[in-house]
């Protein structure tokens, strides 16, 4: 039953890239600040992803 059930740290990472993707389509039409945090958390994402 567990074997069929992703692993945690690929749902974590896999969760990290779709958050960043939508991040990076959207940051053109963001704010300089909103920009800024966005750009923020994607660099905090990768650095608990590694």
């Amino acid at each position: 039953m567990f074997q069929e059930t992703p692993r945690l740290k690929d749902v974590c990472a896999n969760f990290a890239k779709s958050v960043l993707k939508h991040t990076h389509e959207i940051s053109a039409r963001l704010t300089q600040g909103e920009a800024y945090f966005g750009k923020k958390m994607a660099r905090g994402a990768h650095i608990v992803l590694d």
